[in-house]
């Protein structure tokens, strides 16, 4: 309790200071939609609960500039990182704050052949803007790396999944707001993004092997039949 009306405050502080605009209240969790059953010290809230969410800014390409701050559309990145073949810069200014990048933001396609595709930001090396449909996930009081986490987990994974089925390739705002997020402890977060740090390099070897188990079964029955 303590630490959701930290986040409450912490985001109640950004809308004063205009860094993020003022939503609207998000519906309350039903007993159907919990999808499983948590711990009595963690809490189920909805994603717009604890983090800023935004879609972009309009930018028109033909205000597009040699100079100014990088922008970020759907084609400039995908899960491994920033693409940086055909940069595109706009002219900067205030009323654009609330789309600037930061560290540990995360960043989801919202429309498009790649909708649902995501990158978690661990370095900048420049200013950067999201153009439109390009959402910009800004935690705020948990740790990024276990919300990261849960945007690449079959729970949100499965929403997406199901929205851009049902809306020819869109995922809504209003979607990804009320992704379902399970909010232990800081400490557990901690121990959960730790845990799942040191698995990952087994997960890959396994990945790359069971590529090459069934590159080998598919190319099997036409090597007997050959030799």
């Amino acid at each position: 309790k303590e630490l959701l009306a930290q986040i409450k405050a912490e985001k109640e502080q950004l809308i004063k200071d205009k860094k993020i605009k003022k939503e609207k209240p998000l519906p309350e969790i039903t007993e159907e939609e919990i999808p499983f059953e948590i711990p009595e010290s963690w809490k189920w809230v909805r994603l717009g609960d604890v983090a800023c969410v935004n879609g972009g800014y309009a930018f028109k390409s033909i205000n597009f500039a040699p100079n100014g701050v990088r922008v970020i559309r759907i084609s400039d990145f995908n899960e491994r990182g920033f693409i940086n073949t055909k940069i595109v810069r706009h002219n900067y200014d205030e009323s654009m704050e609330m789309f600037l990048l930061e560290e540990k933001n995360i960043l989801l396609c919202m429309t498009g052949g790649t909708v649902g595709k995501s990158y978690f930001i661990t370095k900048l090396d420049e200013p950067m803007m999201t153009n439109q449909r390009v959402a910009t996930i800004k935690v705020v009081g948990l740790i990024e790396e276990y919300v990261n986490l849960l945007i690449l987990a079959p729970i949100t994974q499965s929403v997406i999944n199901k929205s851009k089925n049902s809306t020819n390739d869109n995922i809504s705002m209003e979607t990804i707001n009320g992704f379902m997020v399970p909010v232990p402890p800081l400490a557990e977060q901690k121990r959960i993004v730790a845990k799942i740090e040191e698995l990952l390099p087994y997960i890959e070897q396994y990945d790359k092997a069971y590529t090459k188990l069934e590159a080998f079964n598919k190319k099997f029955p036409e090597d007997m039949k050959k030799s």
